[in-house]
């Protein structure tokens, strides 16, 4: 594809001339933090990706602030580590009332899978960080500034019409097409689906400020009906402030910085919140990721989160479609998983808007002191102390097997990630073991003596590896040992088998003498 890696031009020099580019898998419309992790997900699954924008260079305004452990373990599967941008890890969240005092927090220290559970981030430093992982895939593309504005699909894939910054228009022929363009995206009113929701009434002043003097290392909202105000740590002395506005305050006039405490002010905006998704995230070729198919209220910092998990799904799924590993079918399986959870996701939010932004001196009252008691009682505790009221990542329907008596893992859920040895004393997490693979993951036993040669094969072919692993005591046997017992390896004795996705989500799971039956089962889901 003529391009140059660096995305400083659209290769298309000749004004008003319309030229043809050479055909691409994926082209992927907006290059935010969602579309370039997913241009990153299909560099490393070597699918030929074109990841264009309209601004001639990254965005150096942060916006989101806070990654969660499912947002760094698909980051990690993109290819970055924790030295790839700056973090701040947040222990606690608290909330204050007038009246109450603190009247809840939620504890947010220490490490799920690998990751820390709550971290704050600057924003520019992570997209960059992103943009630089293209550079290792050849068969990624970056073109700006380069503006989408037709696709017309057929039945072999999309043509697709550009626009470069000289007014040249471009033509790009794509298997698929991917709208990570944002909440007003362009290629979602192109479908003509629906953006189902609403819209606060409220605008918010957010102020970004740097070197703070003051130390401040947890996450906390003032629910104050009067002035409702989150603050949010960052990483390199940063700090964030939300007010809310009332209606009467001119929106230009907050942003101006004299009206602002004298801090070195980084970056002021006003924003209003949206709670919407769209009707469906799929249509034929086109798919939409992140604020393209769904916005959240911030108030459980899981814009960017969810965004990133489309990315993790949709990467694997187009790549096996591609190769002609698995049936175009297997795609409508995107919708059907993601949206659910991004609904569930949103509710949340809105249910954490009533307690930070209450209507009232008497609503805040009301809904303080429910959830001060609810604190007070074991059972209600721990949904919101150890933030058990946020929806599991887990499906009830889509590809993978239903879940049957005997056995011992929940289809649809993710895989742990734990830390695993290898016989040279190698220690990596275990999604980098498993890779961006089909895999039969032997708990004790080896997968690979339970296939026959016909099924060995056809394991194979569709994409699929085997893994070993093994508990500490384990002597003189080939496989990973797994450190922590995240896998539970003592608890079957017997052995036991858990084929998973490339995204981690378990397919399916049993006893070691049903392998054959399981990559059976995995053969007639891609088909």
């Amino acid at each position: 594809m003529a391009a140059q890696k660096n995305g400083k031009d659209c290769a298309g020099r000749r004004s008003k001339r319309m030229e043809v580019l050479s055909e691409t898998d994926v082209l992927i419309v907006g290059a935010g933090p969602v579309g370039v992790t997913l241009a990153a997900l299909c560099g490393r699954l070597n699918l030929r990706t074109c990841v264009i924008d309209k601004l001639p260079s990254m965005q150096m305004q942060p916006r989101a602030m806070a990654l969660d452990n499912e947002a760094l373990r698909i980051l990690q599967l993109a290819g970055l580590d924790e030295a790839s941008f700056s973090r701040f890890e947040v222990p606690q969240v608290r909330l204050r009332s007038t009246s109450f005092g603190q009247f809840a927090r939620m504890n947010t220290k220490g490490l799920v899978d690998g990751h820390p559970m709550l971290i704050s981030f600057f924003q520019p430093e992570l997209e960059l960080a992103l943009l630089e992982s293209l550079t290792r895939y050849p068969s990624v593309q970056l073109l700006r500034p380069v503006e989408w504005f037709e696709t017309i699909e057929d039945d072999e894939g999309c043509t697709v019409s550009l626009r470069c910054a000289d007014g040249g228009v471009r033509r790009v022929r794509a298997k698929f097409v991917v709208g990570a363009d944002g909440a007003s995206s362009l290629v979602r009113r192109s479908m003509n689906v629906g953006f189902k929701g609403s819209t606060y009434q409220e605008d918010w002043l957010v102020v970004d400020a740097l070197n703070v003097d003051k130390e401040f290392s947890h996450v906390e909202f003032s629910c104050d009906p009067q002035r409702p105000t989150a603050h949010i740590p960052g990483p390199g002395s940063r700090q964030r402030w939300e007010f809310m506005l009332h209606p009467g305050e001119i929106a230009e006039d907050m942003l101006k910085h004299e009206t602002i405490k004298k801090l070195q002010i980084e970056r002021t905006a006003v924003y209003r919140f949206h709670a919407r998704t769209a009707a469906v995230f799929q249509q034929g070729r086109t798919f939409l990721v992140g604020d393209a198919a769904h916005v959240s209220p911030p108030f459980i910092g899981q814009g960017l989160v969810s965004g990133l998990r489309d990315a993790a799904n949709l990467a694997w799924k187009l790549a096996w479609v591609v190769r002609a590993q698995a049936n175009s079918r297997i795609l409508s399986s995107y919708h059907t998983e993601r949206q659910p959870h991004v609904w569930a996701m949103i509710q949340l939010a809105k249910w954490m808007g009533i307690l930070v932004m209450p209507r009232s001196r008497w609503a805040a009252l009301l809904v303080h002191g429910f959830a001060k008691i609810a604190t007070r009682i074991p059972g209600l505790r721990s949904l919101i102390v150890d933030i058990k009221i946020k929806p599991k990542n887990r499906f009830r329907l889509g590809l993978f097997a239903p879940r049957r008596f005997g056995n011992r893992f929940e289809h649809g859920n993710h895989l742990v990630q734990g830390r695993l040895e290898s016989s040279t004393g190698e220690v990596l997490l275990s999604d980098e073991v498993l890779g961006h693979h089909f895999q039969l993951v032997g708990i004790g036993i080896d997968p690979q003596e339970y296939l026959t040669s016909i099924q060995r094969d056809v394991w194979e072919r569709i994409g699929g590896k085997t893994t070993v692993l093994l508990a500490r005591d384990s002597v003189g046997r080939a496989g990973w040992v797994d450190l922590d017992d995240s896998f539970g390896v003592r608890r079957f004795p017997h052995g036991w088998v858990v084929a998973v996705r490339p995204d981690k989500v378990i397919v399916a799971d049993g006893e070691p003498q049903r392998t054959d039956a399981i990559v059976q089962t995995i053969v007639g889901l891609l088909q």
